[in-house]
């Protein structure tokens, strides 16, 4: 089978002489990929040696929409045909002969899967199922404001909207809060007016400072830029006793512990999602209160992903969610 690979820091590939897994447990499913999304900042982390890279060579991803080839014994929910979400699968069988190195919630890009039955969610049969391709990254956004323990009424910050902010904030909004973003990026903040804050700061960033003290405090405020010193201007831009969320990945984390003493501040991290997160995200969904597909913004195909991932190192610019479609590949 396919799969694209993180050879080495900086460099993407396609390698097509992997072995598919197999079906081991009688609760488990096999799928052929239809769509796999990336999930930007991940992925570009891992391909520069950062959080979650557990070294090269890797198959990077964790979000995968396929259609259902074969059903182990125990799998009585699903049936050959159907298509389904996962956000794991089993490596390749001769991945320690090619020297693939394994983080086992990874094997997202390639082409067969499978996975358990409580990591799969089949997807209504009357839709189109690429935009659920991003339904992991949507619910790790939910995930993030239920950690906040976010609730009608109050006013949240989301510092950064890429595509999980974007995501926190919607989450967050469809929570009952009244949410304002912030980014230095303006196609960001109007991208984020039209499906994800109620307002937006920026992109100036003397003007956001001040503008950020003229609506401050904020109950909640969520972080998801990983940028060194960000976790202080949370602090700053909270009530006492607000919660900050921290999101973006990072090796070290640093902040005034003083100014988080005198505010009282609960510091809460968070994950990945659970399950039932991601059957909210889609209830949510359908009840048009959140919005996956409008923010796709980039399609490719599996034989231009390696230079999709050249381009990413480079260049940001509008660019949020990205979907690759495997059919035809």
């Amino acid at each position: 089978m396919k799969a694209i690979v993180f050879t080495e820091k900086g460099k993407a590939d396609i390698w097509n002489d992997l072995e598919p897994p197999k079906i081991e447990e009688p609760n488990e499913i096999l799928v052929s990929s239809v769509f796999t999304g990336i999930s930007t900042g991940t992925e570009r982390w891992q391909l520069t040696a950062g959080p979650y890279s557990p070294g090269f060579p890797m198959i990077p991803g964790y979000q995968c929409v396929g259609k259902i080839e074969q059903v182990g014994a125990g799998a009585k929910e699903l049936a050959v045909g159907d298509y389904v979400m996962s956000d794991y699968s089993r490596p390749p069988a001769n991945y320690i002969t090619k020297g693939l190195k394994y983080l086992d919630w990874i094997w997202g890009h390639q082409e067969i899967h499978v996975t358990n039955l409580k990591r799969a969610i089949k997807l209504p049969p009357d839709e189109d199922p690429e935009q659920y391709a991003l339904l992991p990254v949507a619910s790790i956004g939910f995930h993030a404001s239920c950690r906040g323990r976010i609730t009608p009424g109050e006013r949240v910050l989301v510092f950064g909207l890429g595509i999980i902010g974007q995501f926190c904030a919607q989450s967050a909004r469809a929570m009952g809060a009244k949410v304002f973003g912030c980014d230095l990026d303006e196609w960001r903040l109007k991208m984020a007016k039209q499906y994800s804050c109620d307002e937006v700061l920026g992109p100036e960033k003397e003007a956001l400072i001040e503008d950020i003290k003229r609506y401050s405090p904020f109950d909640v405020a969520i972080e998801t830029t990983a940028v060194e010193g960000m976790i202080n201007s949370c602090l700053d831009a909270i009530r006492h006793r607000g919660r900050v969320v921290m999101v973006a990945g990072r090796f070290i984390m640093t902040y005034d512990n003083l100014k988080a003493q005198v505010q009282e501040a609960q510091i809460i991290h968070t994950t990945h999602f659970e399950r039932q997160d991601a059957l909210e995200v889609m209830r949510l969904c359908g009840a048009g209160k959140m919005q996956i597909k409008p923010l796709i913004t980039h399609r490719l195909k599996l034989r231009n992903a390696p230079d999709f991932y050249r381009w990413i190192l480079k260049s940001q610019e509008k660019l949020l969610g990205a979907v690759i479609d495997w059919r035809s590949e």
